[in-house]
């Protein structure tokens, strides 16, 4: 239950100062003059930040979860484990999330907007984007070789 909570509390951290960082973006891009700013851009800026949002919260959550060392938690020899628990536990605070925004903000249906989580569309990438960088992540994530093994 404990690295369910320190995950849930990293990741709502690290997507909500994402999430102001994307409105600001957003935004800028919004009432700028630039021409070529299409509806692809709000996709394209709420994926970037999901994946980087997703891969900070791993990177905290795991080192909060792997607790006091001098190694770095993803050199250790349980930190494939401890990378599928906070993917597993972020996977599930996302989709609550969008559960209850389903049920709160989104009624039922898509609005028209760039912003999450006013957004149904944008939400559902900024969140998917999230996952995706952290499974692949946990999937890359090896323990670093012992000292004096043959590479």
């Amino acid at each position: 239950m404990a690295t369910f909570l320190k995950t849930a509390l990293v990741l709502i951290i690290c997507l909500i100062l994402a999430d102001l960082i994307g409105a600001i973006l957003c935004l800028l891009f919004g009432i700028a003059p630039w021409r070529g700013s299409g509806a692809l851009l709000p996709f394209a800026i709420w994926f970037v930040l999901g994946a980087i949002g997703g891969v900070v919260a791993m990177t905290g959550a795991g080192d909060w979860i792997a607790g006091d060392d001098q190694r770095e938690w993803s050199a250790r020899p349980e930190a494939r484990r401890i990378a599928g628990q906070v993917t597993l536990s972020s996977a599930l605070v996302l989709v609550a999330s969008s559960i209850l925004f389903y049920v709160v903000i989104w009624d039922g249906a898509a609005r028209v907007g760039y912003f999450v989580p006013d957004s149904m569309p944008h939400t559902l990438t900024f969140f998917g984007a999230a996952i995706a960088a952290m499974t692949s992540a946990w999937a890359m994530l090896r323990p670093a070789p012992a000292e004096g093994a043959a590479l």
